[in-house]
């Protein structure tokens, strides 16, 4: 099943037929018994945010938060002055940070500034804090939120995950297919992997029971804040009966909670203000979700699988999910730390490629939940391995390699398409983060990509080291050209790429 990247950033499926890959069809899951989860090892949240006064209502969400992680210090913050913010955080450095506050302080200008200040808190261009944001419609609802979460930490979700892309072209009306669009056999036997997808005509209201007794959904398609496009609705949601559960949206601006700013025929942005009873957010807010992962602006569909592939790679917390969008963001963008922007009603939007919007809509997704949750145990290793070799003239050689080519998305560069041989493709990419201790940071890099005896193109898209928890790690991107989508040369086992890192001043020795 190819993929179109059109001006809404979002996957859109083409007039092909869809392929069921790694799936078995929604009845036969439900008659399977997931493997069961026991409580897993949690981390400790260092500190609670709240933008709100002492007499607020919304301090019933700070007091639950509280009750959830009584070795948390609360403090207050000024969303309107996160320069302030980073200063706090120098003092305290925290590693895992809670959010409370209500929805109308929350916009895309406010989540590009809150990355940017987080960033700032050290010299290097990632962010050093795992984060998440606990609100709602109602500061009940926002309290909710963080006691499902605390339950989760005895109870994590069932291992049972039901992947929806959204409409399909190839469906009539409203019919409803299985079939799963993201290729999930290499999780076979440690986690239940349905799809489904429907018509043209919307999601029925006669189907909504299929989304029941999931520990993870996915949601994907083109979005709107009140809905995914020809797909399920904010009303919609209002109406499901959800089993606690993680939920990752794939779906332009569906994680909004006040107000979106859309584009308008002139090729200026407008603000758009939402009655909270119309936004998606909100309603799945209300649900009995553990978390819920989304962007609220528009994005690219890609990401989200990505966060899912880390997740069930790495068993990491909800937090390290999160970071590693960001960080993947500051790769995106060269190793560097992204400007700081603003969409402002009635101007034209900042930016004069799709792929930069790609790349900051991408940096306005957001965790609503508590970042401490580990909610799955690692599933399956890694789809990279990496090796770091000193080279007695002071070169460090860096070795990338394909272990495992069938989990596919970590091997896609969602922002970059130069590479790519079809016209609306994307790059391949190796992407790893690796341990550089006392080494000085790189300026120069030699790069070769080995499939085989065969060499392939590549582009070294960013290197950067980062410094975090006492360590010092390097994160470095390489593309690789692709044939078709999800396909290329280093799509294969035992696929390399080489690339030489030199210290300042000096050029780095071949491969």
């Amino acid at each position: 099943m190819a993929l179109a990247l059109t001006a809404g950033g979002c996957p859109e499926r083409r007039a092909e037929a869809p392929a069921t890959i790694g799936s078995a069809s929604v009845g036969e899951a439900t008659a399977t018994a997931p493997p069961k989860v026991d409580p897993l090892p949690q981390e400790r949240l260092d500190l609670i945010l709240t933008s709100e006064e002492p007499d607020s209502p919304w301090q019933m969400a700070v007091a639950a938060a509280q009750t959830a992680h009584p070795e948390a210090t609360v403090e207050r913050f000024d969303p309107e002055r996160l320069d302030a913010l980073t200063g706090q955080l120098r003092r305290s450095t925290p590693r895992y940070l809670m959010l409370v506050m209500p929805p109308n302080r929350i916009d895309v200008n406010f989540a590009w500034r809150l990355l940017d200040a987080l960033s700032c808190v050290d010299d290097d261009p990632f962010v050093d804090v795992c984060y998440g944001v606990i609100t709602g419609a109602t500061p009940e609802d926002a309290a909710a939120l963080v006691e499902r979460g605390r339950v989760a930490r005895e109870k994590p979700p069932e291992p049972r995950l039901l992947d929806n892309l959204g409409p399909n072209t190839m469906l009539s009306g409203s019919e409803v297919q299985a079939g799963a669009f993201w290729r999930t056999d290499w999780l076979d036997g440690r986690l239940v992997c349905d799809g489904i997808s429907h018509g043209m005509a919307g999601f029925p209201d006669a189907e909504l029971p299929r989304f029941s007794s999931y520990g993870y959904l996915h949601f994907g398609g083109h979005g709107h804040p009140d809905r995914v496009d020809d797909g399920i609705t904010a009303q919609q949601v209002a109406g499901l009966s959800l089993s606690p559960c993680v939920v990752f949206n794939g779906a332009c601006s569906t994680g909004v909670t006040s107000r979106a700013f859309q584009p308008a025929s002139d090729g200026t942005w407008v603000e758009v203000p939402y009655l909270a009873r119309q936004l998606f957010c909100l309603e799945m807010l209300k649900q009995p979700v553990i978390a819920y992962l989304a962007a609220i602006h528009p994005d690219h569909g890609v990401p989200v699988y990505q966060e899912m592939e880390y997740l069930f790679t790495t068993g990491g917390t909800l937090g390290e999910v999160m970071k590693h969008t960001y960080d993947q963001v500051v790769m995106g963008n060269g190793g560097g730390r992204l400007n700081v922007v603003r969409v402002v009603s009635g101007q034209p939007l900042p930016f004069s490629e799709p792929s930069e919007l790609m790349l900051y809509g991408t940096a306005a997704r957001l965790l609503f939940g508590d970042p401490t949750l580990r909610v799955t145990p690692k599933l399956h290793e890694p789809p990279l391995a990496a090796e770091v070799a000193d080279i007695p003239d002071g070169t460090v050689r860096v070795t990338l390699r394909v272990e495992d080519p069938e989990i596919p998305f970590s091997l896609m560069d969602t922002f970059h398409c130069d590479l790519a041989a079809q016209t609306m493709g994307f790059n391949d990419r190796l992407y790893a983060t690796v341990p550089w201790g006392v080494r000085a940071g790189p300026t120069a890099a030699s790069v070769e990509a080995v499939v085989g005896a065969e060499t392939a193109r590549t582009r070294l898209v960013g290197q950067a080291v980062e410094e975090i928890g006492g360590q010092r790690l390097l994160h470095v991107q390489v593309d690789v050209e692709s044939t078709g989508y999800q396909q290329g040369p280093i799509r294969t086992a035992g696929a390399s790429v080489t690339v030489m890192m030199a210290p300042p001043g000096t050029t780095p020795s071949g491969p």
